[in-house]
């Protein structure tokens, strides 16, 4: 659970007005394996049932393999290794009650089979073979939460969580483009469909915070590491009203990251990485760099190298992406340098540290707070919605 909710986090964006449960859609397309790419072979087990194709009237299958070729699907039926169906698009449903597995390839790279109920449609798009999922939208919700916490997290924590998902979706619109990797929330399939998300879920659907009738930007992290940042983190801009504000979180005490993750990185290391971090390859790579300004909760906002300056968000995002998130898995970070070059990184929390703390929700929770009082305190300014 650590891994996949480090970067968890709920894009801002506008959104509607209006009847908040009218404006939730009856079901969503999410684009599966997202943070996979590379990975374009696919195998699907069933039992099966081709949409269309011209191949429907095969009836059931037990297994349909999809690549591409030329730039179109190949499908390859069962376990013949002569292609069923070549085209353009391939929509695929279970022919029972039984979630359709998929297993994604590359070359002799696997990747852990997940499962999913609905529509599976297959797509080449901008030169690769890319998987949708269509599904009801409060089944998708339910796996959601139950892939974003961990599989004891209390009741309220869950509520709250589901919340701040359907607040993101309030502003859903066919065709809007939602991933199942930590770009937005994590969606893992039916392997995490949990009974005490499925609970929680119910007991809130149709709730979302507002402010002045309108959604609110729903941020959340793994953990904050004592205190979590307002939105002009992100941006260094004055926070937009209905925005999450800062506050002091002594809930998160329990989280795998709430100690302070340390790593050196030599002055090889650093070399390599500093042009990279600045995206200019004219930075002197010999500076170390230096935190200049942090905000109220001890977020860096500025890190500079030599005379060049990156925001600390960006820093943090760049940094992560190359070294590994175990490496610098916290927007609190502090930066110390060493003999012979080295440099010392030092973070505490998990993610960007905006908005809900998901470990402190859970702790909260612990204490004996209601998922209403757990939002209130994570967004002052907002109200339920749909009660």
């Amino acid at each position: 659970m650590q891994g996949r909710v480090l970067l968890a986090t709920v894009l801002w964006m506008a959104v509607l007005t209006g009847s908040v449960e009218a404006a939730l859609p009856g079901q969503v397309r999410v684009r599966l394996f997202e943070a996979y790419p590379k990975y374009q072979t696919f195998q699907l087990q069933g039992p099966l049932r081709i949409q269309n194709g011209g191949v429907a009237s095969s009836g059931t299958l037990p297994r349909l393999t999809v690549d591409q070729v030329r730039g179109r699907l190949r499908v390859r039926c069962g376990k013949s290794q002569t292609p069923c169906y070549r085209g353009s698009r391939l929509d695929v449903r279970a022919a029972g009650n039984i979630p359709i597995r998929v297993t994604a390839l590359q070359g002799s790279a696997i990747l852990p089979a997940r499962s999913y109920i609905g529509q599976l449609t297959f797509l080449i798009r901008e030169g690769r073979l890319t998987i949708f999922n269509t599904l009801p939208t409060q089944h998708y919700v339910t796996v959601v939460i139950g892939s974003e916490t961990g599989p004891n997290w209390p009741m309220e924590a869950l509520k709250a969580q589901a919340v701040l998902t359907q607040t993101r979706l309030s502003r859903y619109k066919p065709g809007y483009g939602l991933g199942d990797s930590t770009q937005q929330e994590v969606y893992l399939g039916e392997g995490y469909l949990k009974p005490n998300a499925e609970q929680a879920v119910r007991a809130v659907w149709g709730q979302t915070l507002t402010v002045n009738g309108q959604a609110i930007h729903p941020y959340y992290h793994a953990s904050c590491g004592g205190h979590t940042s307002d939105a002009s983190f992100f941006s260094g801009k004055p926070m937009a009203s209905g925005q999450p504000e800062g506050v002091v979180c002594p809930y998160c005490q329990l989280a795998p990251f709430a100690r302070p993750t340390v790593s050196i990185l030599n002055a090889t290391q650093w070399r390599t990485l500093v042009p990279r971090i600045i995206q200019q390859e004219a930075v002197p790579t010999e500076s170390i760099p230096k935190v200049t300004r942090v905000d109220a909760s001890g977020r860096p906002l500025q890190v500079q190298v030599g005379s060049l300056r990156v925001s600390g968000y960006q820093f943090w995002l760049r940094l992560g992406q190359r070294l590994g998130w175990d490496k610098i898995p916290g927007t609190r970070f502090q930066l110390q340098a060493l003999p012979n070059g080295e440099v010392r990184l030092s973070s505490t929390g998990a993610g960007h540290g905006v908005g809900l703390c998901q470990w402190g929700a859970a702790g909260m929770a612990r204490q004996g707070k209601r998922y209403e009082q757990i939002l209130k305190f994570y967004f002052p300014q907002a109200h339920l919605s749909g009660l």
